[in-house]
């Protein structure tokens, strides 16, 4: 997913608060907590105060956000 279309999903945001995880390019949020060892695949969005952790999958067009 480009950002453009998470901006389509979620509304205007910015970029530099974001960043697509190492594993798998599922996007991100710099306020979120996402393990290394987890996986953010496909367009997935991990966003607000959410926290992933361990081997967990965010994949398809799930969305965490807390």
């Amino acid at each position: 997913m480009t950002f453009d279309e998470l901006q389509k999903i979620i509304g205007k945001q910015d970029q530099t608060c974001w960043h697509q995880h190492k594993n798998g390019g599922g996007w991100v949020e710099n306020s979120a907590s996402v393990d290394d060892s987890a996986q953010v695949c496909d367009n997935a969005l991990v966003y607000g105060n959410a926290q992933v952790s361990g081997d967990a999958w965010v994949s398809g067009d799930a969305q965490v956000n807390e």
